[in-house]
């Protein structure tokens, strides 16, 4: 009996809520053997990506900053597949980078900003809708600081028609297996 090698892959995606992450990293775990860390889901997660943008943005000492991702990161690559999804504060961004420094491939599912608000309200109720709002008034005034991050990794998942990509297209242009 021969077995075939699993090629390591770690991917963060992060984007516009409602774009279909979530949706798509269940596809990856199911379809391709990928683990999840849904982090806005995971306290474990989210406690060490806050603790960690904590340290970012108080200018922590930088081999004191390199330690921190070090540690983090070394926890995550026990995995040798591994998606993380993530709807990151935009003053995070730094924490999205020292991943992609770490060899996380960095993709964005973009969205029309429209439809993505009726399908949040559809999915998480329309009492949600504000914890949308803050994320679209986070992001769109960050968007020209959050775009090189991704670049050229950017994926229209949702339409304006409320249309939304197949994973199995997703998958391909993203070249995953």
């Amino acid at each position: 009996m021969t077995t075939k090698a699993v090629k390591e892959r770690r991917i963060l995606i992060a984007g516009v809520p409602a774009a279909g992450k979530s949706h798509f990293c269940n596809w990856l775990c199911l379809n391709c053997g990928f683990d999840r860390i849904d982090v806005d889901s995971n306290a474990d997660a989210a406690e060490g990506l806050y603790q960690l943008g904590a340290e970012v943005r108080s200018r922590a000492p930088e081999n004191r900053l390199l330690q921190s991702v070090e540690d983090f990161v070394a926890r995550l690559t026990t995995w040798p597949r591994l998606v993380l999804d993530w709807s990151f504060p935009p003053d995070f961004l730094s924490v999205v980078t020292l991943f992609g420094d770490a060899g996380f491939e960095l993709w964005w599912f973009n969205a029309d900003w429209n439809a993505a608000r009726a399908k949040y309200g559809t999915v998480h109720g329309d009492s949600r809708i504000p914890l949308f709002d803050r994320q679209r008034d986070r992001v769109l005034p960050a968007w020209n600081e959050i775009r090189p991050a991704f670049e050229p990794n950017i994926l229209t998942t949702l339409n304006s028609d409320g249309s939304r990509m197949q994973p199995d297209e997703i998958a391909r242009r993203m070249n995953v297996s």
